[in-house]
């Protein structure tokens, strides 16, 4: 699969329809999915997808497994996500969380800093686009917070954008089909 694009219970239809015809317009092969917390299970904490298991979580049994299948395989994962606080919505943090077993249970320095060490070889590009975005203060955490994540998880390539509200403009469009390209802005 190229691309992976996932969205949030909030994301108003109009946004994601945009995003997906954007992607689709860039001639981009794309399954898109939506993350709802609600059927999501939470991580028990048992590490057994760590060293029984590895990669995958063999107590949810609730369909993550399989879509963090997909977001791995893919070579650019799109998360579209309402930013709450200058984090992800609960529907996209509880993804985040279930994707634990992408990472070995053994550390690296990467950067000079301690990390979880790669479990695969490859990993897929983030683009994360963040809507209903308050303030710049809140823009900055969640942009860095989306490169935190993105060293995190090994991400060859990781950009953000933050929409204001829930409208992506001309030039946000624009940015974010220069992203899809590949180009760095």
């Amino acid at each position: 699969m190229d691309t992976l694009l996932l969205y949030d219970t909030a994301c108003p239809e109009s946004l994601h329809k945009k995003i997906a015809h954007l992607i689709g317009s860039e001639g981009i092969t794309f399954s898109s999915d939506v993350l709802d917390a609600r059927h999501i299970r939470p991580c028990a904490g048992c590490f057994k997808c760590w060293i029984k298991t590895p990669g995958e979580c063999h107590l949810t049994r609730d369909g993550t497994n399989a879509l963090s299948a997909n977001f791995v395989r893919s070579r650019t994962a799109i998360l579209l996500t309402r930013v709450t606080w200058g984090g992800y919505s609960v529907d996209t943090k509880a993804f985040i969380d279930r994707c634990i077993p992408h990472l070995s249970p053994f550390f690296a320095t990467l950067h000079g800093e301690m990390h979880h060490a790669s479990r695969y070889r490859r990993y897929p590009n983030w683009i994360v686009i963040g809507y209903q975005a308050v303030n710049v203060s809140e823009q900055e955490t969640f942009l860095q917070l989306i490169q935190r994540n993105a060293i995190n998880f090994f991400a060859p390539k990781a950009a953000g954008l933050c929409l204001t509200g829930d409208i992506l403009d001309a030039e946000n469009a624009a940015r974010f089909s220069r992203l899809l390209r590949g180009e760095n802005v």
